[in-house]
């Protein structure tokens, strides 16, 4: 054989095995690059990527846990044996449940009028170009009375 037909041989077999090698399966190829992928190193400089993530968040013991709910449990109890407090010291007083509710909702009635009566006057003072400080001046109003 001449060296030129081994050399044509030689250049045969190289581009039958480039076919091969172009004729994998895409799974082949899918695996090969998670398998390259797969050791990249992250930015941060970690190179285990298969660390299970973990939280930023600290997740308190269940000993913190219990503790702090006992501690919101003692202040809600001490503000309601606090209020429990105020409230016998107002029937002390000689006051009834009945006339507390209804000066509770005399309050609430004031309170519903005063505030139509605040935006009557907002209202007056856009119409009038003015603001509504010059209209407490004018109708002699002290805007600070609750």
């Amino acid at each position: 054989m001449s060296k030129l037909d081994e050399k044509k041989r030689s250049n045969s077999n190289s581009s039958q095995s480039e076919q091969c090698f172009s004729k994998k399966s895409k799974t082949e190829t899918d695996q090969q690059t998670n398998q390259m992928i797969k050791y990249i190193p992250m930015k941060n400089g970690s190179t285990n990527v298969n660390r299970t993530f973990k939280t930023p968040f600290n997740s308190p013991d269940n000993q913190n846990l219990a503790n702090t709910i006992n501690k919101s449990t003692k202040t809600v109890q001490q503000e309601i044996d606090g209020i429990d407090q105020e409230i016998e010291n107002l029937l002390d007083q000689g006051y009834k449940l009945e006339e507390l509710d209804v000066i509770i909702d005399k309050l609430h009635i004031y309170n519903d009028i005063k505030d139509l009566a605040q935006s009557l006057l907002e209202k007056i003072a856009h119409i009038k170009g003015c603001t509504i400080k010059k209209m407490h001046e004018l109708y002699v109003l002290d805007p600070n009375i609750d």
